[in-house]
């Protein structure tokens, strides 16, 4: 069974519950009513706390919640404030930028900084909507409002609009449960699914996070979305959602993240979508763009999923993408993860992969578009010699196809820092296209284009793959080829998944002749033959299913 819960059980205030601790800002903020318990226009439980502000314009009115004692907080953890406010005229406060909304932490009463919020212009208000603000009281704050004297002690909490006009009817301006923490969803257990969390996030009594909030059939979300943790695992399938990460330009980076953990957890995810935002309100990129760790190795699956302007991008060895797209985000680290078929679209990082010499190989078939100013790939220090496969696509890197630059721009499609003895080969698999390469080493590396992979997979009478890595496999070349008559093209044993294989270039298709052999250790095993023609465009894939000898 799947279940939800959330750090920010902890409140501040919930005006539900107690008007007490609610007053008027001091003067110059003082023109507006006394804040009253408003049990008519609310968003959590019951009621919410609001306030007439029409005496005058500007910041002529607001409220504040003088707390009995401090919080208890966390520095420098992405704990943050999260404030739910409304102004039922939105068209009345000014721009984001200017303080349309601001809401503060402070440390005694009438003293507090003040953050950017809400706006005419920005994120939910234009559409008369209650908003949750996360605040990181340990940003530099838009505002102060008396005098802030002690930094780390949250005690005060305000909210202060900027208006055009004045409003002689009615209290346009409200708060509702004020909560801190890190803003975290916690998933565990089996079935768990994007809509249960939408529906634990949601509850109107105990929720109302404003952590993933069901928009219609889209989820909006911030904060960290956590799968499993140290002791308990999670199993998620889901499948056609769409998420919207929120703009928090007033949190710290690393704010908004998924994490994965426990390396029992299973996260199968099939078109899954979700968008981050391009540029925030404060005219940059997010502070906050949205980023995805495997904390654990756990199984992770992601078919056809697209992930927009969102950060960064962290798997391991158990994690498979197929067919996903990432579009303007920031790196993806492989961590030996297969990815294959994706698109790699105008990355925002100074590469789009971080993968190694070693695991370039588990990169099949993808598409890099470059973004100008970024490496498709960077494979790091290495001094290994062995030649290593590219099978990918990329279009837009500075250079000349093929060609090893010592002096790069930082654009080209593969960066790597070879220090080995001896040469390295880049060898391009026949149907990929041909990198460029920026070679920061003091070894050669080489790239040598139109090579097709040939591969013999061995397996049991039962049709299961032979895992015990001693087939005996010889490949020769046979007649009607550009090689000689009987030139070696594999000769060795099987590997622990029962293959073995040759990357070379042939200048036409070549016919091979050979056989399988197991005839030492139990079970033996019959000789297999081996036939078929390697084509210079597909290479050639051949399956051998020995016949006991026993």
């Amino acid at each position: 069974m799947a279940t939800y819960t959330s750090d920010l059980t902890s409140q501040v205030v919930n005006a539900a519950d107690s008007s007490t601790g609610w007053s008027e800002l001091a003067s110059p903020h003082s023109s507006g009513s006394t804040p009253a318990v408003d049990t008519e226009n609310f968003y959590h439980n019951a009621a919410s706390v609001s306030q007439g502000t029409g005496q005058a314009s500007g910041q002529s009115a607001g409220m504040q919640y003088l707390a009995g004692s401090a919080l208890t907080w966390t520095a420098a953890s992405n704990w943050c404030v999260f404030f739910w406010t409304y102004y039922t005229a939105p068209t009345n406060i000014t721009s984001w930028s200017t303080g349309g909304l601001r809401v503060g932490v402070g440390d005694a009463d009438n003293d507090a900084f003040m953050y950017n919020a809400m706006g005419v212009d920005f994120d939910l208000l234009p559409l008369a909507c209650w908003q949750s603000t996360a605040i990181d009281p340990e940003v530099t704050s838009d505002q102060e409002v008396g005098t802030v004297n002690n930094s780390t002690s949250y005690r005060n909490f305000a909210v202060l609009p900027n208006v055009n006009a004045k409003i002689t009817k009615g209290s346009p301006l409200a708060a509702d449960v004020i909560r801190y923490g890190r803003g975290q969803i916690l998933s565990t257990g089996a079935s768990v699914l994007f809509s249960g969390m939408a529906t634990f996030n949601d509850n109107d009594t105990t929720g109302r996070y404003g952590l993933f909030t069901a928009l219609g059939s889209n989820y909006r979300w911030k904060g960290l979305m956590q799968f499993g943790d140290a002791s308990t695992t999670c199993t998620m399938s889901d499948s056609n959602a769409a998420i919207s990460v929120e703009d928090t330009p007033r949190v710290l980076a690393g704010f908004n993240k998924i994490e994965v953990y426990h390396a029992s957890s299973s996260i199968t995810w099939t078109s899954v979508s979700i968008t981050g935002v391009e540029t925030s309100i404060t005219g940059s990129a997010p502070v906050s763009a949205g980023d995805f760790e495997a904390i654990a190795n756990a199984t992770i699956a992601f078919n056809g999923c697209t992930f927009t302007d969102m950060g960064t991008f962290i798997f391991q060895s158990n994690s498979t993408l197929t067919s996903c797209v990432y579009r303007r985000c920031e790196e993806v680290t492989q961590g030996s993860a297969t990815i294959t078929g994706c698109l790699f679209d105008d990355a925002a990082g100074t590469e789009a992969i971080t993968s190694t010499a070693a695991t370039l190989g588990s990169l099949t078939d993808n598409t890099f578009n470059s973004s100008g100013s970024g490496y498709a790939v960077e494979l790091g220090t290495t001094s290994d010699d062995t030649t290593i496969n590219w099978d990918n696509h990329e279009s837009g890197y500075t250079g000349v196809a093929g060609t090893v630059y010592t002096t790069g721009t930082g654009d080209e499609t593969i960066h790597i820092t070879y220090n080995g003895g001896t040469t390295k080969d880049i060898s391009v698999v026949a149907g990929a296209s041909t990198p460029t390469v920026h070679n920061s080493g003091t070894g050669t590396v080489t790239v040598t284009a139109g090579q097709v992979v040939t591969k013999i997979i061995v397996k049991k009478p039962d049709g299961s793959l032979l895992t015990t890595q001693d087939a005996n496999v010889l490949v020769e070349a046979a007649a009607g080829g550009s090689l000689s008559v009987g030139t070696d093209i594999i000769k060795g044993f099987t590997d622990a998944s029962g293959e073995i294989q040759d990357t070379r270039s042939f200048a036409t298709n070549q016919p091979i002749t050979g056989w399988v052999r197991k005839g030492s250790g139990t079970p033996f095993y019959k000789e297999a033959a081996i036939g078929g023609t390697v084509d210079t465009a597909n290479g050639l894939t051949v399956t051998i299913q020995m016949v006991s000898d026993e």
